[in-house]
């Protein structure tokens, strides 16, 4: 999952090529590169929950590294919010559609301009109970 963000691999197969290529990100006890199909049933039935633990503890562990390595000096926190739109297929995605022939998913971005992190809203830092 991380090496896919990474590496900006665009599909299974970069990923399955990216990591044969890189024998040193091999985990201990994984003797090589799982296969596409490996991969996409593992997509199709991972819950997305599992995402989410990942990037909060990720980025827990980042927050306390960044700690006390301020660039600026402000009187009151800095946020930077950004934005940017993720291409769909607009057949797939039939309510993302905002052409005709083109669909697209808007995300934002809070950036906490402390540590160089994203930012939660307070309403969305508390885990859901699974």
């Amino acid at each position: 999952m991380m090496f896919c963000q990474l590496a900006s691999a665009k599909s299974l197969r970069e990923i399955c090529q990216g990591l044969r290529q890189r024998r040193q990100t091999a985990a201990p006890g994984v003797p090589e590169a799982p296969a596409r199909s490996t991969l996409a049933y593992a997509n199709e039935h991972r819950r997305w929950e599992v995402y989410q633990r990942v990037f909060e503890d990720l980025l827990e562990k980042c927050q306390v590294a960044a700690v006390g390595k301020k660039k600026f000096r402000f009187k009151n926190k800095l946020l930077s919010l950004d934005s940017t739109s993720i291409d769909l297929c607009a057949t797939l995605y039939d309510w993302a559609k905002y052409k005709r022939t083109k669909g697209a998913a808007k995300v934002h971005l809070l950036l906490d301009n402390e540590g160089y992190l994203p930012a939660l809203p307070a309403s969305r830092t508390a885990r859901p109970t699974t």
